[in-house]
């Protein structure tokens, strides 16, 4: 498979910006080629989670549920004690999606567990979901994140450093408001080059 030592390096190199950066991190590992399962578990031992990553191999004629994947996930995430959670999905495309989870019912859980979604896709033909893209582009908007897109496999790698680089760094802003409670949170910069990724899910 053409893809495998792509996948390996760039989970690999994630994994070694991550905990360079932040330590403490935990981290899962998750597929979801025909079923969303839990490979590893969350630990913040770095060597034992490359030596899972080694093992990573494609499944081709696997239908993709990812959406199911993201529900479970950020499920499992809501358990965690941490103050910052993410979700990071890496897809190739075109991909046969056939996640029968309400994309309502995985917004709702992304409320809850408050975690972002940064996702990358690997294009290499038309898209053969386009809803599951809809969907990803809504869920990364609400939930704060990245939604990215690459033609080629061996930009993997360094797309996922930059996303462990970002995920590791983080700015808290404290606000108040007079009065209610809001519905959603609007944020924006005004300096030229900076892009906001937080969400718009408003406090709980």
């Amino acid at each position: 498979e053409e893809y495998v030592q792509d996948l390996r390096a760039g989970f690999k190199g994630f994994v070694e910006e991550l905990m360079t950066r932040s330590p403490q991190s935990q981290v899962a590992l998750w597929e979801f080629g025909q079923a969303a399962l839990r490979i590893k578990d969350f630990t913040n031992d770095a060597a034992a989670m490359q030596k899972e990553v080694a093992r990573i191999f494609p499944k081709p004629k696997a239908p993709s549920v990812l959406l199911e994947a993201l529900y479970a996930t950020s499920e499992a995430l809501s358990k965690v004690p941490s103050p910052r959670r993410a979700i990071v999905a890496l897809n190739l495309e075109p991909g046969d999606e056939q996640s029968a989870q309400q994309p309502k019912k995985i917004n709702e859980s992304l409320m809850k567990s408050r975690a972002q979604v940064w996702s990358l896709s690997v294009q290499k033909g038309a898209l053969k979901n386009a809803p599951r893209d809809v969907v990803l582009n809504t869920l990364v908007r609400n939930a704060g994140g990245r939604r990215e897109y690459i033609v080629t496999q061996q930009a993997i790698e360094g797309y996922l450093r930059l996303y462990a680089a970002g995920l590791a760094a983080q700015y808290e802003l404290t606000y108040a408001r007079p009065a209610g409670k809001p519905q959603v949170v609007q944020t924006g910069a005004r300096r030229p080059g900076v892009k906001v990724i937080a969400g718009i899910f408003a406090p709980q």
